[in-house]
């Protein structure tokens, strides 16, 4: 087969069945982004090893080889997908890290690399604003990108639309964006009128126009092969390309209890759990980054999976034990 042909940064993937992946930012405008699946590539090996404090992960641990998924991805195509990194500027640039060592394990970078990122950037951790920094200005060259939107981006962006609730948002983790911006915040529940537009201003004077242009193309979900990638999750029987922001973005107990198909593999967070959880319809990633220190990437290449994950730090967490190898269920 001919080789994998590397396109510009941020515009395109060419898998090896010639298909086209488009990452760019006009891309971004719903949940119908669909690669057909080719032949799919064997598993194979993965040699042992380490990147900073990122371990890489499987039942084993550390993984040796790639596990069994379940969904594929079109041949010469492997996704990296980063759950709710919410602040933590530190592991995002360790997990960047690792990946760009995990691409280089053979010798040379894997050209048919794309990282999904699931959203929840920002809120509850202390480096929003370098997070958005890191996002929208160093990424690895040799990774293309696809930014989803969270529910606390959409938070976020409300607030600065107009009349919203902005105490849902400050006190469920704005005000720790608000402190990495260099805005004084409010410490009560009560916001007088006044106060929420002078917040809203101050936020918007603060913002790097960079960072208004990145939260603003946030996509809703996305597609490739067998999988789909949204924050929280889908309603169960409703078509993947009918689904409601509102549940992209926030749904749980429906979905999370469902057994059903719901036409591709969901790959998603939002959900915190001790550690991944591979199901037949969906791979639940969120380890709750910003509390635990332990920020989980899924690799899905072909049709295998592994994992890589931060280890959490004494210094800079509040604690918790390194999660223990999990069922594949």
């Amino acid at each position: 087969m001919p080789p994998v042909r590397r396109p510009a940064r941020g515009r395109h993937v060419v898998t090896q069945d010639g298909d086209r992946l488009d990452t760019s930012p006009d891309a971004h405008r719903g949940p119908d982004t669909v690669i057909r699946a080719g032949a799919g590539a064997k598993t194979r090996q993965d040699p042992k090893r380490k990147a900073l404090d990122v371990r890489v992960m499987d039942g084993s641990w550390p993984a040796t080889f790639w596990m069994p998924a379940p969904a594929r991805l079109p041949t010469g195509i492997r996704v990296y997908a980063i759950p709710d990194i919410h602040g933590r500027a530190d592991l995002l640039q360790a997990m960047l890290d690792a990946i760009d060592q995990d691409m280089r394990a053979d010798g040379q970078r894997h050209q048919g690399a794309v990282a999904v990122f699931l959203g929840d950037y920002i809120d509850r951790g202390p480096r929003s604003r370098r997070v958005l920094d890191i996002l929208t200005n160093n990424l690895p060259d040799a990774l293309q990108c696809v930014f989803l939107l969270g529910n606390h981006e959409h938070f976020l962006l409300s607030f600065l639309e107009g009349p919203s609730d902005p105490a849902g948002w400050l006190f469920n983790g704005g005000l720790e964006t608000l402190t990495s911006y260099g805005i004084d915040a409010p410490s009560s529940g009560f916001l007088s009128v006044s106060c929420q537009d002078e917040l809203r201003k101050a936020l918007l004077n603060a913002l790097p126009e960079r960072h208004l242009v990145f939260l603003r193309n946030l996509r809703p979900s996305f597609r490739l092969g067998g999988y789909f990638f949204a924050h929280a999750g889908v309603r169960p029987r409703v078509p993947l390309e009918s689904q409601a922001l509102d549940d992209l973005l926030w749904i749980r107990g429906p979905f999370l209890t469902s057994t059903e198909d719901f036409g591709a593999v969901v790959v998603h967070g939002h959900t915190i759990l001790p550690r991944p959880l591979v199901l037949a319809n969906r791979i639940a990633l969120d380890t709750g980054a910003h509390d635990s220190g332990i920020l989980t990437c899924g690799v899905l290449e072909g049709g295998g999976l592994r994992f890589l994950q931060t280890s959490p730090s004494p210094a800079t967490v509040g604690g918790g034990p390194r999660p223990t190898p999990y069922p594949f269920s």
